[in-house]
């Protein structure tokens, strides 16, 4: 499948998360959520770990031939970026709901592993929206297009970390800071990242209302 070949480190962070959770009986986890929940973290760790990675040694050139090789099924994978975000915080959800009836240690892990949760997938949600905003930029662009973000000073060619920044900014406060938006494609895309993160912190602040409550 194209998207496979285009994003291969997105499929095989999952598949080694998968890995992780079938491993996990054998270290003495048997809680299926709690191996659900670790699974899902070790997935998205790799990722972001191996993405950072990525945005670390990259300049211009090589962003502009990834943008072109990883065009096929972009929005897919935002797609499914929602849906493993969605998943988590319904594991954490349900995991919560028996923290109340347990004691000591466990409980405590059990917190301590859904705040370890919340804090990856936010950060998941910001690494995987910068990439896509830097490769539809240069994609955009390569094409003799408007890249659909104007940084300042304008004469300077934007790097991942500047698209990360961007990411950041826009899932943290729902705003753009000192980025213009110039297209409505890129609009778009952000209209749906607004949204996700919407979704995100306001589940956040139920999370952790129901993490004090079960403190308590």
């Amino acid at each position: 499948m194209k998207i496979l070949r285009a994003h291969p480190r997105f499929f095989i962070s999952f598949v080694l998360g998968f890995a992780m959770l079938l491993a996990l009986p054998y270290f003495g986890i048997t809680n299926k959520i709690s191996q659900a929940i670790i699974g899902y973290d070790t997935a998205i760790l790799i990722y972001m770990v191996w993405a950072l990675s990525l945005m670390a040694k990259s300049g211009k050139e090589e962003i502009q031939q990834r943008a072109l090789t990883q065009n096929d099924g972009k929005f897919a994978v935002l797609i499914l970026v929602f849906m493993a975000l969605l998943f988590s915080m319904i594991a954490i959800f349900v995991d919560l709901s028996s923290v109340k009836n347990l004691i000591g240690r466990e409980k405590y892990e059990r917190l301590i592993m859904s705040v370890i949760t919340i804090v990856l997938s936010w950060c998941f949600l910001q690494v995987a929206f910068s990439l896509h905003y830097a490769h539809d930029y240069f994609y955009e662009t390569q094409h003799r297009r408007a890249g659909g973000l104007i940084f300042l000073p304008a004469n300077e060619s934007p790097d991942y970390f500047d698209f990360l920044y961007f990411s950041i900014v826009l899932g943290a406060t729902a705003q753009t800071a000192d980025v213009t938006l110039s297209s409505k494609n890129m609009r778009r895309t952000c209209l749906f990242h607004s949204m996700i993160a919407f979704f995100f912190n306001t589940t956040l602040l139920a999370i952790t209302i129901n993490m004090a409550s079960g403190i308590l």
